[in-house]
């Protein structure tokens, strides 16, 4: 039999192993023998729907995605046809994608209230930033006729985001296009899923840690294995449930932000005083914001440390440009920092310009205060 077996794809020996395991369930319980056949059946359908599954944009997230966890948020674009060495995270992430979405069609072809995971289309007043971001980096030239016109699918961003991953600009680019994509959250109404490019979704895999997985797993035993109509949730529950438990989400995100704020700060307090090299992210009317390579914790250079002119914000360019000189700071560019100040209760790190003639190495300053 060792020798049949090895003799087996591995998809067969994987349904060979669930046909096994629904053989010696046989002796359980009814519930439970038909909770193995279900799980064969959408295991099934899982490898077969997996080809599908992945040819999407995939949170605020990560750089933080629409999805806080999960397959969903990620920065990263997974390809229309993968290459035969998928890494393992894909390989995970690609069945349990599928059984969320068998799960949730059956909900939709049998009518019956449901907590679905949703994520509208991107926000098109974030997406025309994006554009006006990438064309002042002329990340996207050459690249064809690339315009928010054509933006219609996950699969015109996946494009849009190959053609610029080359360009030192890519990471910006790349946070950019993750804030102008819609916050996924919890509806009783199927408004389908954007970033996966999936009709209908929901979370059924986890019932352990998410509380819309147990409302789904509530409501698929009383209409699979009860089959008892009187004990459906109703939609006005649904409702209900869907609003507060988006609602804990978001202030779970607000609050995990915070605490990794206070974790920079406090972590950087002793580091008052020394240079860092850093990425300028992102430019307002009252300086900019930049990211130390070394650490990559983010601070605030304000406008005052810039420059004693006056300093000009040009949006459309991303970028600080002192009046009357050709000095000029634009996203994505380069720069020497000097830690100015450490506020751990707020969990503010500021920073101040250093420039060429008044630098001094980290390092050294660094050990003198030793």
């Amino acid at each position: 039999s060792g020798s049949a077996g090895r003799g087996r794809s591995p998809r067969q020996r994987r349904r060979r192993g669930l046909q096994d395991r629904l053989r010696r369930s046989r002796a359980d319980p009814p519930g439970r023998r038909s909770s193995a056949r279900l799980l064969v059946r959408v295991s099934v359908a899982c490898g077969g729907r997996a080809g599908a599954v992945g040819s999407s944009i995939g949170h605020r997230g990560q750089t933080r995605s629409p999805e806080r966890s999960g397959p969903e948020r990620s920065a990263s674009a997974l390809p229309a046809s993968r290459p035969a060495s998928r890494s393992m995270a894909v390989e995970l992430a690609l069945p349990v994608v599928a059984t969320n979405e068998v799960v949730a069609s059956l909900f939709e072809k049998k009518k019956w209230p449901c907590v679905y995971r949703v994520h509208e289309s991107p926000d098109q007043e974030k997406l025309a930033n994006f554009f006006k971001s990438a064309q002042a980096f002329q990340a996207l030239e050459g690249k064809g006729k690339i315009s928010q016109s054509q933006v219609g699918e996950p699969k015109d961003l996946q494009k849009i985001m190959a053609a610029y991953q080359k360009s030192k600009y890519a990471p910006i680019l790349n946070n950019l296009m993750l804030r102008a994509m819609m916050q996924a959250r919890y509806s009783e109404e199927n408004l389908m899923h954007f970033g996966l490019a999936s009709q209908a979704y929901l979370h059924f895999t986890s019932p352990i840690r998410r509380y819309a997985d147990l409302m789904v797993h509530r409501q698929l035993r009383y209409l699979h294995f009860e089959k008892n109509a009187k004990k459906k949730i109703s939609h006005d529950l649904m409702q209900k449930v869907s609003s507060t438990i988006s609602d804990k989400e978001a202030k779970a995100t607000d609050l995990e932000r915070k605490i990794d704020r206070l974790f920079a700060s406090t972590f950087m307090a002793s580091r008052v005083g020394d240079n860092f090299e850093a990425i300028i992210v992102s430019c307002t009317e009252f300086g900019m914001f930049v990211r130390i390579l070394e650490h990559h914790v983010e601070g605030l250079v304000h406008i005052s440390t810039i420059s004693r002119h006056h300093v000009n914000f040009i949006p459309d360019r991303m970028a600080l440009v002192v009046s009357g000189s050709k000095e000029s700071y634009m996203v994505g560019d380069t720069i020497h920092v000097r830690l100015k100040n450490v506020n751990i209760e707020r969990g503010h790190v500021d920073f101040e310009l250093v420039k060429k003639s008044s630098e001094e190495p980290a390092k050294k300053r660094h050990k003198r205060r030793k």
